[in-house]
């Protein structure tokens, strides 16, 4: 944790020097190979008895769960930083290669073995691991072959002063989002349970786009902010501004398709969702303006804000969740949410304009963004009452690409922007 992220800061620092830039990918795979070698020695030591204090069940033991849950953990660092490291270089074709091999075979092994071979799930958890591994070893020799074998000590001090921050973000992060999981578990029946994952999964659709679209940028902003921070505000802003608009897009397609899909596909026990869509998109919304001014905290090495927004997230995450969800069940628990990430955002947005050399100019976007989170806000209740009408609710869910249609259209004009650029 931490170390493989500390290239997407730190690459473009050393990319004028080859020398320096190989020694540090080198130093920080070896790094992350010892460092998940010796947390994986300590945990098949104690792992035994983890599992024999956590679960009443013999059923569930170490060996093989604990085991192959290590052996999926062990590699997983150095393929995430290979993904970052190949995304940096702009080396599309190796990240696709990748990243959409490894899904590729993971998926193929789960359909064979579950629809095919009908294999129990003891036997299903080592297609994971056994996929991982041979990626993470070729993609390893692929890339020490280039480098060489280099391990400098003041390279891994320059990783750690800003990975080590870095680690209760992403620790507060992993225990929240569990904690969070089994609050709404152990208070919703199994059939609210079921529209709570698939709500979630759906507005997840949305964090995909969003991922990508920040993983497709990210070099080209921390270029232009390395190589004059004052001179480029404009060029990052209206990055920004594109990769708003886009997730905007993205998100009044999912609007007015979720009417559909719940109509003519799904059983009427499902019916909620028309109306908890649209108000579980406005995490998505809130997602973006965290992102926008978080970026800042990692290129200025202020990581360590990073950490508290997340601790205070998931603090008050566990707090609403509890409050709101035995009173207002399934939208009781995306109020929290919601709640929870707006306090983040709140300290995060704070935080970054107090860095006085930098400040983003993205206020169209910012503006459009509340515009779609009050039009979203308005589906979700009016949607509530009208679930009978179905034309009334299609052309309902069709007013959030309008609006996005318009703010595209204004936004390419006014800053001429072609398709080609756009592109």
């Amino acid at each position: 944790m931490g170390l493989d992220t500390s290239i997407n800061r730190f690459y473009f620092d050393f990319v004028k020097y080859p020398k320096i830039e190989k020694a540090f990918v080198s130093t920080l795979i070896i790094s992350i190979s010892c460092t998940a070698l010796v947390i994986g020695a300590i945990f098949t030591g104690i792992g035994p008895k983890l599992f024999l204090i956590s679960f009443k069940t013999q059923r569930f033991s170490f060996f093989p769960f604990g085991i192959s849950a290590l052996l999926t953990a062990i590699p997983t660092g150095l393929y995430s930083l290979y993904l970052n490291y190949l995304r940096c270089r702009k080396d599309l074709q190796n990240y696709v290669i990748l990243n959409l091999g490894l899904f590729i075979f993971s998926s193929l092994g789960e359909v064979i073995g579950i629809i095919f071979l009908k294999m129990p799930v003891e036997h299903l958890i080592w297609i994971k691991p056994l996929v991982l591994w041979p990626f993470v070893i070729v993609a390893t020799i692929s890339i020490l072959w280039k480098t060489g074998i280099h391990f400098e000590r003041r390279l891994l001090r320059i990783a750690m002063s800003y990975s080590t921050p870095l680690l209760p973000h992403l620790i507060f992060g992993m225990v929240f989002i569990y904690t969070d999981r089994i609050m709404i578990e152990n208070n919703l029946n199994l059939t609210y349970l079921a529209i709570y994952n698939l709500t979630m999964a759906i507005s997840n659709i949305i964090d995909i786009f969003e991922q990508a679209l920040r993983n497709a940028t990210f070099p080209n902003i921390y270029k232009l902010l390395k190589q004059d921070v004052s001179a480029n505000v404009d060029a990052i802003s209206r990055i920004h501004s594109m990769n708003g608009l886009l997730l905007l897009s993205i998100m009044a397609v999912v609007a007015i398709m979720v009417p559909i899909g719940d109509y003519y596909f799904l059983k009427p026990v499902y019916r909620p969702l028309i109306s908890l869509i649209p108000f579980a998109l406005n995490i998505s919304v809130i997602r973006f303006f965290y992102i926008v001014y978080a970026e800042p905290l990692f290129f200025f090495k202020k990581v360590k804000h990073v950490s508290t927004s997340t601790f205070l997230q998931g603090i008050f995450s566990i707090l609403f969740n509890f409050l709101l969800i035995p009173r207002f069940g399934l939208m009781g628990a995306i109020i929290a949410n919601i709640i929870s990430k707006c306090i983040q955002v709140i300290f995060i947005y704070y935080t970054s304009i107090s860095i006085k050399i930098f400040s983003y100019r993205v206020g169209f976007i910012l503006t459009c963004m509340f515009i779609m989170m009050v039009i979203l806000l308005g589906l979700t209740f009016s949607s509530r009452f009208l679930m009978d009408s179905r034309q009334i609710v299609h052309i309902l869910a069709s007013i959030p690409l309008i609006f996005v249609s318009f703010a595209f259209i204004y936004f390419v004009r006014k800053n001429n922007i072609s398709i080609k650029q756009l592109w």
